[in-house]
């Protein structure tokens, strides 16, 4: 994982100034960390009647990030309207990832498409990065493959050796380490089908 966005919305337009703070020491703007705000509007119900709200959002983007990064308390200091106010939340750790489940693969001449399931350990769950490893039964030297997770579990390996048997391995990867690998999986390609 490379970076996170903490923000905090205050209903009101006048936001004068606000700060982000770890503990008791100021977070100013470097290549680690960049705060900004952005003014937007939306509809609220308040007793049974729509109305139009102004809401100020205001980050804190954290780069380069690492295990100290967390278990950490932020805080922002917002002043509008006369009003100070804070907010203070506390980034968790969690654990390396699990082991990606239910590997599937399927065939597709001489190449295959690699499914599998992941799960989350905690209520906030951090970027993953699954690795998928695969060699032929022939050669002694893996080669891996990086997928950064989105919102879809599954890859492509395209040009594969026509008739060829292959082994497959994976694991997850977080800032806090990795997964084990899963069980190798033995598969067989097939013909081009042109």
């Amino acid at each position: 994982m490379d970076q996170m966005t903490l923000k905090a919305n205050v209903y009101n337009i006048n936001v004068s100034d606000f700060h982000w703070l770890i503990g008791e020491k100021y977070i100013f703007n470097s290549f680690k960390y960049l705060d900004h705000s952005i003014v937007s509007y939306t509809e609220k119900e308040i007793f049974g009647n729509i109305i139009n709200v102004t809401v100020t959002t205001v980050f804190l983007r954290i780069f380069n990030l690492t295990s100290e990064d967390f278990n950490r308390n932020y805080t922002v200091a917002v002043k509008y309207d006369n009003r100070n106010l804070t907010c203070t939340y506390e980034l968790p750790a969690e654990e390396r990832p699990d082991t990606p489940r239910n590997l599937k693969v399927k065939l597709y001449g001489p190449g295959i498409t690699i499914s599998w399931v992941s799960k989350a350990r905690k209520a906030v769950h951090y970027p993953v990065t699954f690795y998928i490893k695969y060699k032929s039964s022939d050669n002694d030297t893996w080669k891996t493959l990086m997928h950064k997770r989105h919102s879809q579990n599954s890859m492509n390996i395209f040009n594969l050796m026509e008739n060829t048997d292959y082994y497959l391995v994976m694991y997850a990867e977080n800032i806090f380490g990795k997964s084990n690998e899963t069980d190798i999986m033995a598969i067989r390609t097939g013909k081009k089908k042109w």
